[in-house]
């Protein structure tokens, strides 16, 4: 069984945004290990299993949502 970590002190923060960024070394939130299992989307401590989302992964997403909630010009002259 795999033991999930108490995030709810980052969920407390307002505009804490903690993420996993490539090219630099990432401490973990939880346990403070350094050692990463990344994949596509989050990476995952290698010591806690706390999984945080990709800086680059989310920045995509942003734009995605953001884009698709954005008003249609379509039809307007």
């Amino acid at each position: 069984m795999t033991h999930l970590p108490d995030m709810t002190a980052f969920d407390r923060e307002p505009g804490l945004a903690v993420q996993y960024r490539r090219g630099i070394v990432n401490h973990c939130p939880v346990c403070g290990g350094a050692q990463w299992l990344v994949g596509r989307t989050t990476a995952q401590c290698a010591q806690c299993d706390a999984a945080l989302p990709l800086a680059a992964h989310a920045q995509w997403l942003h734009r995605t949502m953001s884009a698709s909630h954005a008003p249609s010009n379509a039809g307007r002259a």
